[in-house]
């Protein structure tokens, strides 16, 4: 039950009188979802896509692996000052380790939306680690720090220097475990008089 609110006309008076009103139910509660949440929550499951044909080789050898990977960017060796320069990827790669079980890669990305009458625009950051668990066909991600700062402040790197703050990943709505059922295999299809690859033929 809510209250509601009555009026009354008394003598020229106006007076307000508070009285319970039946409803249905609690008043629904409206939730605005961030656009830039959403925007870089697409960019890390960007991620977890592009890295899902490479999950068994990283899982295997991360290190021989990612050289040949040419939208992850290195910034491990300009983060330890190693480097003068980070290189340059649609991912950016801060931190990668090893398990017996697992390979562990911490990648870094941002995303820019055009809000407001005047189209100006704004860009956040999000850093996040991929798990890849040997022999098993799923990986795994995980919140990570961008740096010093944790994982509010963005990291201190070339490329970033439009971002103006990072976002937590518990704070996506984002995809912590993809498996095979969320890359089906696509039918296999023949041109007629190409070459075709289809199992007889």
């Amino acid at each position: 039950m809510t209250w509601g609110v009555c009026a009354l006309v008394v003598v020229g008076l106006v007076a307000m009188v508070v009285v319970p009103v039946a409803t249905a139910g609690p008043l629904p509660v409206i939730t605005l979802r961030d656009p830039m949440n959403d925007a870089l929550a697409q960019q890390v499951e960007a991620a977890q896509a592009d890295l899902w044909p490479y999950r068994d080789a990283m899982a295997e050898d991360f290190e021989a692996t990612i050289p040949q990977i040419e939208f992850i960017g290195d910034a491990r060796a300009a983060l330890s000052g190693s480097a003068a320069e980070a290189e340059s990827g649609l991912y950016t790669l801060l931190d990668a380790t090893t398990t017996p079980s697992s390979a562990r890669v911490t990648l870094a990305l941002t995303a820019t939306r055009t809000t407001g009458w005047w189209n100006s625009q704004s860009t956040a950051a999000v850093c996040f680690t991929l798990v890849f668990p040997q022999n098993e066909a799923t990986i795994l991600t995980e919140p990570a720090d961008c740096g010093d700062g944790g994982p509010t402040e963005p990291p201190a790197l070339p490329g970033f220097d439009d971002a103006t703050r990072a976002v937590p990943l518990d704070e996506l709505d984002v995809r912590l475990r993809v498996t095979e059922e969320d890359y089906p295999v696509l039918p296999c299809q023949c041109a007629s008089g190409g070459d075709c690859d289809c199992p007889g033929g």
